[in-house]
C-alpha cells in the first residue's frame, strides 16, 4: 500500500514516525511544501491553494490514501469541505480523546489553526467550556530552522506554555510540537500533553492494510531547497527506519501533476547516503 503524507515541513515527521512504527511493510510519499512554509502565517485561501496541489501531486503518484500531517492544512480542508471529496482521507484533527476528566483544556497551535476557530469548534462539541489557546509561530520556525538548543528556545517554550499552568491537558495543536516534547516536559514537567498523531495513526492502522511482503520505503519531495531539506532530516534517521529518498518537485508547474521533475536525489540506504541525478 502506498500511502501520501504533507505538510509544510518536518513537522510531519512526528506522524510519519508513528505510521512507519504501524506499519512498516507500506510505501511512503511525503510532501514538504518548504517553498511555503510555514502554512501558519499564510491566508486561508493560499493553503487552500498549495494543498489541493499537492493532494492532486500525491493522487498522481499512486497514493492509496493521503495523511493531512498538519494541523494548519487540515483545518482549512476541513473549513472547505474538500476532504469530504477527496476520499481516503485522514486528518490529524480527527482525534479521538476522552475529555470526561478534564474541565479545561489547553492548545498550542499556529496561528492561523487557532483563527480559524477548528478546535474550539471540535472541543466545545465534546463538553469543553474553558479552552486556552495560544500561538506557537515561533517555536515552528526554530524547528525548521534546527535552532531548538539555544537560549531562544527556551524562551519560546515558556511564553507559549506558561498560560497553560493550570490546565488539565495541552494539545499538542501543532505537529512540530512533538520533536520538541522532551525540552517542553524538563520546563513544564507538570503539565499533561496530547498529541492527536497517535489517535490519527491508530485509526488510519484500523482502516488500511499492508502487505508484509513489500520492503518498505519513503519518497520525500520539497518544493524548495532539497539540499538543506536533505540535511535537516539527516539527524531523524534511526525514527523513520527506513530507506528514503529526496528530491525536488515544482507544484508551479503544471507539467509536474503529470510527470516529477526532480533533478537531484539524495537517497539513503539504511547505512549511508548517495545522491542521485534525475
Amino acid at each position: 500500500m502506498k500511502i501520501g503524507v504533507f505538510d509544510s515541513g518536518i513537522g510531519g515527521f512526528t506522524v510519519l514516525q508513528k505510521l512507519v512504527e504501524y506499519m512498516p511493510h507500506n510505501e511512503y510519499v511525503y510532501v514538504a511544501d518548504t517553498l511555503y512554509a510555514p502554512y501558519g502565517t499564510k491566508t486561508h485561501q493560499q493553503i487552500f491553494e498549495r494543498v489541493t496541489r499537492i493532494i492532486n501531486f500525491l493522487a498522481l503518484q499512486g497514493a492509496d490514501c493521503i495523511v493531512a500531517a498538519c494541523n494548519t492544512a487540515d483545518a482549512v480542508l476541513k473549513l472547505s469541505s474538500l476532504s469530504a471529496r477527496i476520499p481516503p482521507y485522514f486528518g490529524i484533527l480527527d482525534f479521538d480523546i476522552n475529555f470526561s476528566s478534564a474541565q479545561c483544556i489547553g492548545v498550542a497551535a499556529t496561528e492561523l489553526t487557532i483563527k480559524s476557530g477548528i478546535y474550539e469548534k471540535l472541543l466545545l462539541n465534546r463538553g469543553i467550556s474553558k479552552i486556552i489557546q495560544r500561538p506557537c509561530q515561533k517555536l515552528v520556525e526554530l524547528i525548521e530552522n534546527n535552532e531548538v538548543h539555544g537560549r531562544q528556545a527556551d524562551i519560546e517554550i515558556k511564553e507559549c506554555f506558561e498560560p497553560f499552568k493550570n490546565a488539565d491537558l495541552v494539545i499538542l495543536g501543532c505537529t512540530h510540537l512533538p520533536l520538541l516534547i522532551e525540552k517542553i516536559q524538563t520546563i513544564f514537567p507538570k503539565l499533561r500533553f496530547y498529541d492527536p498523531a497517535e489517535s490519527l495513526v491508530k485509526n488510519i492502522w484500523l482502516s488500511c492494510r499492508q502487505d508484509g511482503k513489500i520492503i518498505g520505503k519513503i519518497s520525500f519531495f520539497v518544493t524548495q531547497d532539497p539540499l538543506s531539506f536533505h540535511t535537516k532530516i539527516s539527524k531523524y534517521q534511526t525514527l523513520l527506519k527506513l530507506p528514503y529518498t529526496v528530491q525536488f518537485t515544482d507544484l508551479e508547474d503544471e507539467k509536474n501533476h503529470e510527470e516529477n521533475t526532480g533533478s537531484l536525489r539524495f537517497v539513503w540506504s539504511g547505512k549511508k547516503y548517495s545522491s542521485e541525478s534525475s
